[in-house]
């Protein structure tokens, strides 16, 4: 005979998170190291050489950490200015910075020593780069000009004056020496080709949105951009056409970093949070929260070893991968789990081959809990008591409403409610009242409108001797009748909305070109609980309809 089986209870969710590959890579890292600088570290880049060093700029220097040890190894601090956007040359000898000064300072890291101080701008200069042969230098400024610096020479090669804005981002692809790209907060994105005279932007993208930071993506074929609230994919191959948009910030986006080995994008906002997307997918995989807005953020190249970000009030905030956590989230990621294709010794001593026949332990029978075991002998009402004990019930409701839904499916909840004191009804009505409306939906509200609808039915003079039971009740249908008011509400905000949405649409269709539609995601805070948009719908059932209509309840005022 096969062995009973509880009932079964959908737990509610707890927040935590399913083991997956991208939560396992997060976790390997260990407890940052927060430090604080002279100002907000308003730029974080790592060397791509070893030993990946990584450079800060605060205030009017820019710091260099050592990546094994997580200690400042160098200061730069030829500045007169406010320091920003450093960027080291792919070999790690060289970096160059902007400053508030407009002018442009490049510093040989082996001595430490300033060589070469470029002079052409007339306002700060916010972002540099190399170009991918390391021999010229861009650099960004808000005087709404990008310079091309040849080193040797120091003089300015070519000068891009096509923007009306601040430029404050800047990509130099590492794949074709001559494509530049610019990020203005005029909205547009600009790509130049150096191999062109006079130069000009062969390409001209709308993010709609100051732009605040860009990256590209895989073999360059792909530029992600920040700006506002939302992060943009465009397709370069393609004419520049938007792949789609991320928008799971709710505050402005200051920082993209491209996470090379993982085939993953992370983007940080000042609403405190990082969000890890696939780079194939555009699925959002992790959440990591900040303990303040996040300023800038940078990985390393070695597998993203060290992680580093610039957060608000003057923190850096450092994180190294743990070895050990780090080959634990190898074997996850390749799925290499430990079979009997491998040997493997036994306490015994014995040695276990592939060659080998392992004869499975006899099956043992899984505890159930005593509701479960009341249940097995037919003992409804000490079952559902069970479940409604004062330690069970506050830690696992959703046991002891599944176990009404088993009851009510044997038709036998009537007689599991028999013979219960005043003391326990009042408990009952208070888990009621409390978990009828919990989840946000109607999968309670079914179950437990049946069972105060029999309670009511079955103790009507107890009912009206307790004053206690009285107040239950009473507080159970104040609770629906402000939920009533809340679905109404709801419902006309909807109806609004539709109208909005469909007048735009209307208005779409008579111009030039059709614009790809949007949909709107809405979901409606009612009674601490939220409740989706879609259940607000005409042919979908909702709490309210459920309380109108379909349950036909009448509670008693008493």
């Amino acid at each position: 005979m096969g062995d009973f089986k509880g009932i079964r209870s959908n737990a509610y969710s707890t927040g935590r998170s399913l083991r997956t590959v991208d939560t396992e890579f997060w976790r390997s890292y260990n407890q940052p190291v927060v430090t604080r600088e002279y100002n907000n570290v308003t730029h974080v880049d790592f060397s791509h050489s070893e030993p990946h060093d990584f450079a800060v700029a605060t205030s009017s220097r820019v710091h260099v950490y050592d990546s094994h040890t997580l200690q400042l190894k160098h200061r730069l601090t030829k500045f007169k200015d406010t320091a920003y956007g450093p960027n080291f040359r792919r070999d790690g000898q060289l970096l160059v910075a902007g400053c508030g000064d407009s002018k442009v300072r490049l510093f040989n890291m082996e001595t430490r020593t300033l060589l070469r101080i470029f002079t052409g701008h007339s306002a700060a200069v916010h972002r540099t780069a190399f170009t991918a042969d390391g021999l010229s230098v861009v650099s960004c400024s808000d005087d709404r000009t990008s310079i091309i610096w040849d080193i040797a020479t120091q003089q300015p090669v070519s000068t891009m004056t096509d923007h009306t804005d601040y430029i404050r981002s800047l990509v130099v692809s590492q794949t074709a020496n001559h494509l530049i790209f610019t990020g203005c907060y005029d909205h547009k994105i600009r790509l130049y080709d150096t191999r062109k005279s006079p130069l000009h932007p062969i390409l001209c993208i709308d993010h709609e949105l100051p732009v605040e930071d860009m990256v590209l993506l895989g073999s360059g074929n792909v530029l992600a951009s920040a700006g506002g609230s939302v992060v943009k994919l465009w397709d370069l191959t393609g004419g520049s056409r938007l792949l789609t948009t991320l928008q799971h910030h709710n505050k402005l986006v200051t920082s993209l970093s491209a996470l090379s080995s993982r085939s993953r994008l992370a983007s940080g906002s000042i609403d405190h949070q990082i969000q890890v997307y696939n780079a194939s997918s555009w699925e959002l995989v992790y959440t990591k929260r900040m303990h303040a807005p996040v300023l800038s953020m940078g990985f390393s190249d070695d597998d993203q070893r060290v992680f580093a970000a610039g957060l608000q009030g003057s923190l850096l905030s450092v994180a190294q991968r743990d070895p050990l956590k780090t080959q634990d989230f190898t074997s996850l990621q390749s799925g290499e789990f430990q079979t009997l294709n491998e040997d493997v010794k036994s306490q015994s001593g014995h040695v276990f081959v592939a060659s080998d026949h392992v004869i499975p332990s006899r099956h043992k029978p899984t505890p159930i809990a005593r509701c479960d075991r009341l249940l097995k002998k037919f003992h409804y009402g000490k079952s559902l008591r069970s479940a409604l004990r004062v330690d069970y019930r506050s830690k696992r409701p959703e046991v002891a409403i599944a176990l009404m839904r088993e009851l009510w499916r044997r038709q036998t909840l009537r007689g599991a409610l028999n013979g219960a004191t005043t003391p326990w009804l009042i408990s009952l009505l208070g888990f009621i009242r409390r978990h009828i409306l919990s989840d946000g939906s109607s999968n309670n509200f079914q179950i437990l409108s049946i069972i105060l609808e029999l309670v009511i039915d079955m103790y009507t003079e107890e009912l009206k001797n307790s004053k206690a039971m009285q107040k239950e009740v009473n507080r159970i249908k104040k609770q629906l009748d402000n939920q009533l008011v809340y679905m109404e509400r709801a419902q006309q905000t909807l109806g609004a909305i539709q109208l909005i949405t469909s007048n735009y649409r209307a208005s779409q269709l008579n111009s030039s070109y059709i614009q790809p539609h949007i949909p709107i995601e809405m979901s409606y805070i009612i009674n601490d609980s939220i409740i989706d948009s879609s259940i607000l719908t005409a042919d979908s059932t909702s709490v309210g309809e459920i309380i109108q209509s379909d349950m036909n309840i009448t509670l008693p005022s008493f």
